[in-house]
């Protein structure tokens, strides 16, 4: 449902010549050139030739290439931001279950996610590589909190590779287990 609802509108934005040059004519050009020479460069960014990591260090956006390459389209970009928010759901109930809390709860957890207006509101200013940050950092938690080591470095990873502020998120995260006596050692 998140997902689909979010797409509905991202992809009739884009459809109606609604979303603006300026970001999504960046991403969009940028996955061009990606699916192209398999490098994030844009002419629109800086009005000459340029790497997107000139500007956002963001590796992670070549999760979505192949997906666009099998689909070349800005609309497969815009759904490709409503799938990453939406997949934020999938750690939210692996934590509910780790805490055993009851369906009623987890429903209700899940329900607050889906309608939280912050989540999706990022949606309508189009697509920008801190859509991947939720469902990442969610994970994070998740593997911390079950004690998955391998999981952890991967979503530590993942996390990282989202924009070059992302190693700040992971330093309040590292305080809070820090200062809270939880899982000290790690």
């Amino acid at each position: 449902f998140c997902a689909g609802f979010i797409s509905l509108v991202t992809v009739f934005r884009y459809l109606t010549y609604s979303a603006p040059g300026f970001d999504f004519g960046i991403f969009a050009q940028m996955f061009e050139y990606m699916k192209e020479t398999g490098l994030p460069n844009t002419t629109y960014e800086r009005s000459r030739l340029l790497s997107h990591f000139a500007v956002h260090f963001s590796p992670v956006f070549y999760l979505v290439l192949p997906f666009y390459m099998l689909f070349p389209s800005p609309v497969t970009l815009q759904i490709a931001q409503a799938v990453a928010l939406s997949l934020g759901l999938a750690p939210l109930y692996l934590l509910c279950r780790h805490y055993n809390l009851s369906f009623k709860i987890s429903l209700a957890v899940g329900i607050c996610y889906v309608l939280y207006p912050a989540l999706a509101g990022g949606t309508y200013y189009d697509l920008h590589e801190t859509c991947f940050y939720t469902v990442c950092i969610l994970f994070l938690l998740w593997a911390i909190e079950t004690r998955r080591n391998i999981w952890f470095v991967v979503f530590m990873l993942l996390t990282m590779s989202i924009k070059e502020e992302a190693p700040i998120y992971l330093v309040f995260i590292a305080l809070y287990f820090l200062f809270s006596g939880r899982d000290r050692k790690r």
